[in-house]
Protein backbone atom coordinates (compact mmCIF):
# COMPACT_ATOMS: atom_id res chain seq x y z
CA UNK A 1 0.00 0.00 0.00
CA UNK A 2 2.82 2.41 0.88
CA UNK A 3 4.62 1.56 -2.39
CA UNK A 4 1.38 2.01 -4.36
CA UNK A 5 0.86 5.42 -2.74
CA UNK A 6 4.40 6.51 -3.59
CA UNK A 7 4.01 5.36 -7.18
CA UNK A 8 0.68 7.18 -7.38
CA UNK A 9 2.23 10.44 -6.27
CA UNK A 10 5.20 10.07 -8.61
CA UNK A 11 2.97 9.30 -11.56
CA UNK A 12 0.60 12.14 -10.71
CA UNK A 13 3.49 14.58 -10.78
CA UNK A 14 4.56 13.28 -14.20
CA UNK A 15 1.06 13.66 -15.62
CA UNK A 16 0.73 17.16 -14.23
CA UNK A 17 4.07 18.24 -15.62
CA UNK A 18 2.64 18.87 -19.07
CA UNK A 19 0.16 21.38 -17.63
CA UNK A 20 -2.92 19.52 -18.89
CA UNK A 21 -5.72 18.46 -16.59
CA UNK A 22 -6.07 14.68 -16.88
CA UNK A 23 -8.42 12.15 -15.31
CA UNK A 24 -6.48 8.92 -15.07
CA UNK A 25 -6.21 5.45 -13.54
CA UNK A 26 -3.32 4.82 -11.12
CA UNK A 27 -1.43 2.58 -11.46
CA UNK A 28 -1.96 2.62 -15.20
CA UNK A 29 -1.00 -1.04 -15.63
CA UNK A 30 -0.42 -3.82 -13.13
CA UNK A 31 -0.08 -7.60 -12.96
CA UNK A 32 -1.71 -9.68 -10.21
CA UNK A 33 -2.10 -13.41 -9.49
CA UNK A 34 -5.39 -15.18 -9.90
CA UNK A 35 -7.59 -14.81 -6.78
CA UNK A 36 -5.46 -11.92 -5.49
CA UNK A 37 -6.99 -8.54 -4.66
CA UNK A 38 -5.65 -5.19 -5.77
CA UNK A 39 -6.72 -1.55 -5.84
CA UNK A 40 -6.68 1.14 -8.47
CA UNK A 41 -7.26 4.82 -7.88
CA UNK A 42 -8.90 7.41 -10.12
CA UNK A 43 -7.18 10.80 -9.98
CA UNK A 44 -7.45 14.16 -11.69
CA UNK A 45 -4.18 16.02 -12.18
CA UNK A 46 -3.37 19.72 -12.45
CA UNK A 47 -6.95 20.83 -11.88
CA UNK A 48 -8.01 24.35 -10.86
CA UNK A 49 -11.22 25.02 -8.88
CA UNK A 50 -12.36 21.40 -8.51
CA UNK A 51 -15.65 20.81 -6.71
CA UNK A 52 -17.18 17.58 -8.00
CA UNK A 53 -16.84 14.79 -10.52
CA UNK A 54 -18.50 11.73 -11.96
CA UNK A 55 -17.07 8.86 -13.98
CA UNK A 56 -17.63 5.33 -15.14
CA UNK A 57 -14.85 2.75 -15.33
CA UNK A 58 -15.53 -0.26 -17.56
CA UNK A 59 -13.67 -3.56 -17.05
CA UNK A 60 -13.80 -7.17 -18.24
CA UNK A 61 -15.64 -9.13 -15.56
CA UNK A 62 -14.49 -12.44 -17.02
CA UNK A 63 -10.92 -11.43 -16.05
CA UNK A 64 -11.41 -9.40 -12.85
CA UNK A 65 -14.21 -8.98 -10.33
CA UNK A 66 -15.11 -5.54 -9.00
CA UNK A 67 -15.41 -5.72 -5.21
CA UNK A 68 -15.89 -2.16 -3.98
CA UNK A 69 -15.58 1.54 -4.77
CA UNK A 70 -15.00 4.21 -2.11
CA UNK A 71 -14.49 7.95 -2.23
CA UNK A 72 -10.96 9.32 -2.34
CA UNK A 73 -9.05 11.91 -0.34
CA UNK A 74 -10.60 14.77 -2.33
CA UNK A 75 -13.78 14.20 -0.36
CA UNK A 76 -12.70 12.54 2.89
CA UNK A 77 -10.40 15.50 3.60
CA UNK A 78 -13.65 17.34 4.45
CA UNK A 79 -15.55 15.15 6.96
CA UNK A 80 -19.32 15.68 6.60
CA UNK A 81 -18.72 18.28 3.92
CA UNK A 82 -19.21 16.12 0.86
CA UNK A 83 -21.91 13.97 -0.69
CA UNK A 84 -21.42 10.75 -2.62
CA UNK A 85 -24.47 10.39 -4.84
CA UNK A 86 -23.34 7.28 -6.70
CA UNK A 87 -20.81 4.63 -5.70
CA UNK A 88 -21.57 1.21 -7.13
CA UNK A 89 -20.45 -1.54 -9.46
CA UNK A 90 -23.09 -2.53 -11.99
CA UNK A 91 -22.28 -5.52 -14.18
CA UNK A 92 -18.82 -4.68 -15.52
CA UNK A 93 -18.86 -0.94 -14.82
CA UNK A 94 -17.85 1.13 -11.81
CA UNK A 95 -20.12 4.18 -11.40
CA UNK A 96 -19.15 7.06 -9.15
CA UNK A 97 -20.29 10.65 -8.56
CA UNK A 98 -19.59 12.99 -5.64
CA UNK A 99 -19.49 16.68 -4.77
CA UNK A 100 -18.12 18.83 -2.00
CA UNK A 101 -20.65 20.76 0.10
CA UNK A 102 -20.88 24.41 1.13
CA UNK A 103 -18.12 26.48 -0.44
CA UNK A 104 -17.32 28.49 2.72
CA UNK A 105 -16.49 25.30 4.64
CA UNK A 106 -15.19 23.08 1.87
CA UNK A 107 -13.47 25.31 -0.62
CA UNK A 108 -12.61 24.19 -4.13
CA UNK A 109 -9.48 22.12 -4.65
CA UNK A 110 -6.55 22.62 -7.00
CA UNK A 111 -3.62 20.45 -8.02
CA UNK A 112 -3.76 16.65 -8.01
CA UNK A 113 -7.02 15.28 -6.65
CA UNK A 114 -7.81 11.69 -5.62
CA UNK A 115 -11.38 10.91 -6.66
CA UNK A 116 -11.95 7.24 -5.73
CA UNK A 117 -10.39 3.87 -4.96
CA UNK A 118 -11.68 0.64 -6.51
CA UNK A 119 -10.83 -2.87 -5.32
CA UNK A 120 -10.67 -5.75 -7.81
CA UNK A 121 -9.96 -9.48 -7.57
CA UNK A 122 -8.28 -11.57 -10.26
CA UNK A 123 -10.66 -14.21 -11.67
CA UNK A 124 -9.05 -15.71 -14.79
CA UNK A 125 -5.83 -15.28 -16.75
CA UNK A 126 -5.97 -12.44 -19.24
CA UNK A 127 -5.89 -8.66 -19.61
CA UNK A 128 -8.77 -6.43 -18.56
CA UNK A 129 -8.70 -2.90 -19.90
CA UNK A 130 -9.87 -0.22 -17.46
CA UNK A 131 -11.69 2.30 -19.63
CA UNK A 132 -12.91 5.66 -18.35
CA UNK A 133 -16.22 6.92 -19.74
CA UNK A 134 -18.99 9.41 -18.98
CA UNK A 135 -16.44 11.57 -17.16
CA UNK A 136 -17.54 15.01 -16.03
CA UNK A 137 -15.66 17.43 -13.79
CA UNK A 138 -17.26 20.56 -12.30
CA UNK A 139 -15.87 23.68 -10.69
CA UNK A 140 -17.37 25.49 -7.69
CA UNK A 141 -19.71 27.43 -9.99
CA UNK A 142 -21.17 24.27 -11.49
CA UNK A 143 -19.32 24.79 -14.75
CA UNK A 144 -17.46 22.09 -16.69
CA UNK A 145 -13.70 21.69 -16.33
CA UNK A 146 -11.83 20.64 -19.47
CA UNK A 147 -9.66 17.53 -19.22
CA UNK A 148 -8.07 14.58 -21.00
CA UNK A 149 -8.41 10.97 -19.89
CA UNK A 150 -5.91 8.14 -19.53
CA UNK A 151 -7.12 4.54 -19.16
CA UNK A 152 -5.41 1.58 -17.49
CA UNK A 153 -5.34 -2.21 -17.35
CA UNK A 154 -5.02 -5.17 -15.00
CA UNK A 155 -3.33 -8.35 -16.16
CA UNK A 156 -4.15 -11.56 -14.30
CA UNK A 157 -1.47 -14.25 -14.45
CA UNK A 158 -1.11 -17.68 -12.92
CA UNK A 159 1.34 -17.27 -10.03
CA UNK A 160 1.88 -20.18 -7.65
CA UNK A 161 3.39 -19.07 -4.36
CA UNK A 162 3.76 -19.81 -0.67
CA UNK A 163 4.24 -16.97 1.80
CA UNK A 164 4.41 -17.12 5.58
CA UNK A 165 6.02 -15.98 8.82
CA UNK A 166 8.26 -17.62 11.40
CA UNK A 167 9.68 -16.13 14.58
CA UNK A 168 12.58 -16.64 16.99
CA UNK A 169 11.49 -16.88 20.62
CA UNK A 170 12.79 -14.03 22.76
CA UNK A 171 14.14 -11.99 19.86
CA UNK A 172 13.00 -8.94 17.94
CA UNK A 173 15.11 -9.73 14.86
CA UNK A 174 13.62 -12.81 13.20
CA UNK A 175 15.91 -12.92 10.18
CA UNK A 176 17.97 -15.92 9.13
CA UNK A 177 15.48 -18.72 9.72
CA UNK A 178 16.04 -21.35 7.03
CA UNK A 179 12.79 -22.62 5.53
CA UNK A 180 13.04 -25.83 3.49
CA UNK A 181 10.20 -27.33 1.43
CA UNK A 182 10.62 -30.99 0.50
CA UNK A 183 8.31 -32.55 -2.06
CA UNK A 184 9.00 -33.68 -5.61
CA UNK A 185 11.69 -31.01 -5.43
CA UNK A 186 13.56 -29.30 -2.58
CA UNK A 187 13.30 -25.51 -2.19
CA UNK A 188 14.92 -23.15 0.33
CA UNK A 189 14.12 -19.63 1.53
CA UNK A 190 15.24 -17.42 4.41
CA UNK A 191 13.24 -15.08 6.63
CA UNK A 192 13.80 -11.33 6.76
CA UNK A 193 13.97 -9.27 9.95
CA UNK A 194 10.19 -9.40 10.37
CA UNK A 195 10.13 -13.18 9.97
CA UNK A 196 8.62 -13.19 6.50
CA UNK A 197 9.61 -15.74 3.86
CA UNK A 198 8.30 -16.45 0.36
CA UNK A 199 8.51 -19.01 -2.42
CA UNK A 200 7.26 -17.73 -5.79
CA UNK A 201 6.81 -19.82 -8.93
CA UNK A 202 7.14 -23.14 -7.13
CA UNK A 203 5.51 -26.38 -8.38
CA UNK A 204 2.07 -27.23 -7.03
CA UNK A 205 2.67 -30.13 -4.62
CA UNK A 206 2.30 -31.31 -1.03
CA UNK A 207 5.45 -30.49 0.93
CA UNK A 208 7.06 -31.14 4.29
CA UNK A 209 8.29 -27.81 5.63
CA UNK A 210 11.25 -27.53 8.02
CA UNK A 211 12.20 -24.31 9.82
CA UNK A 212 15.59 -24.06 11.55
CA UNK A 213 18.03 -21.57 13.05
CA UNK A 214 21.19 -21.86 15.14
CA UNK A 215 20.50 -22.05 18.91
CA UNK A 216 16.81 -22.87 18.35
CA UNK A 217 14.83 -26.11 18.10
CA UNK A 218 13.80 -26.88 14.52
CA UNK A 219 10.14 -27.23 13.53
CA UNK A 220 8.73 -29.72 11.06
CA UNK A 221 5.33 -29.28 9.39
CA UNK A 222 3.94 -32.10 7.26
CA UNK A 223 1.27 -31.85 4.57
CA UNK A 224 1.72 -28.27 3.34
CA UNK A 225 -0.34 -28.24 0.16
CA UNK A 226 0.46 -25.65 -2.51
CA UNK A 227 -2.24 -25.14 -5.13
CA UNK A 228 -1.49 -24.06 -8.68
CA UNK A 229 -2.15 -20.38 -9.46
CA UNK A 230 -2.82 -19.56 -5.80
CA UNK A 231 -0.82 -18.08 -2.93
CA UNK A 232 -0.71 -20.50 0.00
CA UNK A 233 -0.34 -18.92 3.45
CA UNK A 234 0.53 -21.53 6.10
CA UNK A 235 0.32 -20.94 9.85
CA UNK A 236 2.89 -18.78 11.57
CA UNK A 237 5.34 -20.62 13.83
CA UNK A 238 7.65 -19.80 16.75
CA UNK A 239 11.03 -21.56 17.03
CA UNK A 240 11.80 -22.33 20.68
CA UNK A 241 15.09 -21.05 22.06
CA UNK A 242 17.84 -22.78 24.02
CA UNK A 243 19.74 -25.31 21.90
CA UNK A 244 23.01 -23.41 22.24
CA UNK A 245 25.26 -26.23 21.02
CA UNK A 246 22.90 -27.16 18.17
CA UNK A 247 22.75 -30.85 19.07
CA UNK A 248 18.98 -31.02 18.66
CA UNK A 249 18.00 -30.90 22.33
CA UNK A 250 17.85 -28.27 25.08
CA UNK A 251 19.56 -29.83 28.11
CA UNK A 252 22.13 -29.39 30.87
CA UNK A 253 24.90 -28.72 28.34
CA UNK A 254 23.09 -25.62 27.11
CA UNK A 255 22.24 -24.48 30.61
CA UNK A 256 25.87 -24.94 31.70
CA UNK A 257 27.15 -22.92 28.73
CA UNK A 258 24.79 -20.09 29.56
CA UNK A 259 25.67 -20.18 33.27
CA UNK A 260 29.40 -20.16 32.51
CA UNK A 261 28.98 -16.89 30.63
CA UNK A 262 26.49 -15.32 33.05
CA UNK A 263 27.07 -11.57 33.36
CA UNK A 264 29.23 -11.37 30.23
CA UNK A 265 28.48 -9.69 26.91
CA UNK A 266 28.36 -13.07 25.19
CA UNK A 267 27.92 -14.05 22.46
CA UNK A 268 28.04 -17.52 24.04
CA UNK A 269 24.94 -17.91 26.19
CA UNK A 270 23.22 -14.75 24.91
CA UNK A 271 20.05 -16.50 23.76
CA UNK A 272 18.00 -13.39 23.03
CA UNK A 273 20.98 -11.47 21.57
CA UNK A 274 20.46 -8.38 23.71
CA UNK A 275 24.18 -7.97 24.41
CA UNK A 276 24.33 -9.51 27.88
CA UNK A 277 23.96 -13.02 29.32
CA UNK A 278 21.45 -12.72 32.15
CA UNK A 279 18.37 -14.22 33.73
CA UNK A 280 16.30 -13.74 30.58
CA UNK A 281 18.58 -16.12 28.70
CA UNK A 282 18.52 -18.67 31.52
CA UNK A 283 14.72 -18.59 31.61
CA UNK A 284 14.45 -19.24 27.88
CA UNK A 285 16.63 -22.33 28.25
CA UNK A 286 14.84 -23.41 31.42
CA UNK A 287 11.34 -23.23 29.98
CA UNK A 288 12.33 -25.43 27.04
CA UNK A 289 14.51 -27.81 29.11
CA UNK A 290 14.61 -31.39 27.72
CA UNK A 291 12.68 -30.48 24.57
CA UNK A 292 14.20 -31.79 21.36
CA UNK A 293 13.86 -31.18 17.65
CA UNK A 294 12.26 -31.27 15.28
CA UNK A 295 9.26 -29.94 17.14
CA UNK A 296 5.83 -30.52 15.58
CA UNK A 297 4.66 -27.18 14.20
CA UNK A 298 2.00 -25.52 16.36
CA UNK A 299 0.10 -22.63 14.79
CA UNK A 300 0.46 -19.30 16.54
CA UNK A 301 -2.85 -17.72 17.51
Amino acid sequence: LVLATILSLVFASVVAADGETTVYVEPADQIIPKNAETTVEVWISDVVDFYGAQFELAFDDTIIEGLSVVEGAAFTAYPDEYEVVQSEIVSATVKFAATLLRVPKAGPLSGDVHLATITFRGVEDGISELTLGNVQVADSQGQPVAFDTQDGSITVECVTALEGNAYLEGREDHSGITVILEGSTVLTATTDISGTYAFVGLPADTYTMTLSHDNFLAIEVAGVTVTECETTVPCSYMLLAGDLNNDGVTNISDLTLCAANFGSAGPDGDVNVDGVVDIYDLVLIGKNFKLDSPQVGVCLP
